[in-house]
């Protein structure tokens, strides 16, 4: 049997993630762990309470509601509601358990022979401590070859060939959501040189106005006075030792 839960912001009470699991005691709806950046940033922020919506119903019906309220609630991601999810739903496998060939490539692989060499296990050490002689001058190759200006350009370099995704505010001439009404690219009026010339004559010889400490009586612009005194001035400082 399987159940459908939802999360909910505790101080707006908003639900912003849908969930299913199967485990008797609800364990997999109060994980944090295993969740993807957006729900841990909301989480971080509002807080969260955990409510099932649905219980003791089949695996292939709670994938089915799961799917039919993440529609319902909308995807952060797609700028369509409120949820953090990323998917539409119903992806959860039921008693999914890995094969004997599986298992045994796992036992056999270089990472699991070595996992003892954890972060506490390294540290202090050298890699020939780690790794051995010859693993450690393949590690310390590949990383010299990584750090020089030549294998960051052109073909060798890691975003060569790749595009950035079409969610990308900035990219020019892609629509985003997010991104309408703000004056970005060529809705930017200062990128009209007519109307950047037009603001600079209009401010020239016009003075900036000045603010004066309170407590060393120094005038200045707004934004160094702020930084520098005020709260901050040294006479303050000087007078509270």
């Amino acid at each position: 049997m399987a159940y459908v839960y939802k999360h909910t912001t505790l101080d707006t009470n908003q639900v912003f993630y849908i969930g299913i699991g199967s485990d008797s005691n609800y364990r997999r709806s109060k994980l944090k762990s295993d969740r993807n950046k957006l729900w841990e940033r909301v989480v971080k922020k509002h807080g969260y309470k955990v409510d099932i919506l649905f219980d003791n119903i089949t695996w292939e019906e709670a994938c089915q509601k799961e799917i039919e309220l993440i529609a319902f609630y909308g995807r952060r991601d797609l700028n369509t509601g409120t949820l953090t999810n990323l998917t539409e739903g119903g992806e959860g496998i039921l008693g999914f358990k890995h094969s004997e060939e599986s298992i045994e490539k796992t036992i056999n692989s270089e990472g699991y022979k070595n996992r003892s060499k954890s972060r506490d296990y390294i540290k202090g050490k050298t890699y020939e401590e780690v790794y051995g002689e010859e693993r450690a001058k393949e590690i310390k190759e590949k990383q010299s070859k990584a750090s020089r200006p030549e294998s960051r350009k052109g073909k060798d370099h890691h975003f060569f060939g790749k595009k950035r995704p079409d969610h990308s505010a900035k990219l020019k001439g892609r629509p985003n959501n997010k991104m309408k009404g703000l004056l970005v690219g060529d809705k930017n009026p200062m990128r009209n040189k007519e109307v950047a010339l037009k603001v600079s004559l209009a401010k020239t010889g016009v003075p900036r106005p000045k603010i004066i400490c309170p407590h060393c009586g120094k005038a200045g612009g707004s934004g160094n006075m702020e930084r520098w005194h005020f709260d901050n001035c040294k006479s303050v400082k000087l007078n509270s030792f």
